[in-house]
């Protein structure tokens, strides 16, 4: 008489279920990495959402390397976004232009709420930037690069040689910039790497590019969306690949106050209401930190979360 065959089953063996385990992670690793670059408020480089092209030549490198030494300042992603525009929309996007415009007129351009005492000195490193650019690169950044022998390390020499230039403004230049010089690519920061890692994403910019299959302008967009998902507080599951950009924000680590009116994690409109019911209207910041003196003249203060730039209701 035959042997019964055993109802038992087998269960799959260790290597199996590791490879399992890691095809599902990769699949994980893939869908977040397209709802980063595709998402309606992460995907978005930062020149894209200034309107500068890098693909148009020197001249819009110049531009992003202006704009990029206001984001490397103290300043607020909100402030320095409109100061950005400011100074775009006023025409003064190339170093001549800059060079040649009254200093009121750029620090009328740069001029924004919440940046009143910074604009002097933003249009004084600007002017600093733009004279090396027209002196020793005759208006051209392309002869930087011919300068550094298209060598990257000595590109961020140069670059953080410019008046205001630090390594975080450098760092922010390269982040976008590398989809015009290519021999930047795959760059990435400490800062964004660290992010990267938070998600399970690799934290090596050669394995965070292959993730993209090497595409330059995928690669800068996961870049800034790692970067908003952060300044912005959108929720980001790791486990399901999923971004709920819909939920963002700007509320969740207001801790500073004990005595905030507006609870953790609670998104709020341009008009905050008080808990006697007064309305403020959409006013921001111009000091940049907490517990602000409110120049409304209101008795007592508001407390002020910097990378928002609201006022928000009294203590």
């Amino acid at each position: 008489m035959a042997p019964k065959r055993s109802q038992q089953k087998q269960s799959a063996s260790p290597a199996k279920k590791a490879k399992v385990e890691s095809s599902n992670d990769e699949s994980i690793r893939s869908a977040l990495v397209k709802s980063l670059i595709t998402d309606d408020l992460l995907g978005q480089t930062y020149c894209e959402e200034l309107g500068i092209d890098l693909a148009s030549g020197s001249n819009a490198v110049f531009q992003w390397l202006a704009c990029s030494s206001m984001f490397g300042s103290r300043l607020s992603e909100t402030i320095t976004m409109r100061a950005a525009r400011g100074l775009l929309e006023s025409k003064l996007t190339s170093p001549q232009a800059i060079s040649d415009a009254p200093l009121e007129e750029e620090v009328e351009a740069l001029h924004s709420e919440g940046n009143v005492q910074r604009a002097p000195s933003m249009s004084h490193y600007l002017n600093q930037t733009a004279k090396v650019v027209l002196d020793k690169y005759k208006g051209d950044l392309d002869n930087l690069r011919k300068e550094a022998k298209h060598d990257p390390v000595k590109e961020r020499e140069l670059v953080k040689a410019f008046k205001g230039f630090g390594e975080v403004a450098v760092n922010i230049f390269c982040r976008e910039a590398q989809e015009a010089w290519e021999e930047l690519f795959p760059f990435a920061d400490d800062r964004t790497l660290k992010l990267a890692a938070e998600h399970g994403l690799p934290d090596d910019a050669v394995k965070l590019a292959e993730l993209v299959d090497n595409d330059k302008h995928k690669y800068v967009r996961l870049l800034a969306a790692l970067i908003r998902s952060s300044l912005r507080k959108v929720p980001v599951d790791d486990e399901k690949g999923t971004v709920d950009s819909g939920q963002a924000s700007s509320w969740s680590v207001v801790h500073a106050c004990s005595h905030l009116h507006v609870s953790s994690g609670q998104f709020v409109s341009h008009t905050l209401g008080t808990a006697s019911g007064q309305m403020l209207q959409d006013t921001r910041c111009n000091c940049q930190t907490f517990f602000t003196t409110c120049h409304m003249q209101a008795s007592g203060c508001y407390c002020c979360f910097c990378c928002s730039s609201w006022w928000l209701t009294p203590c």
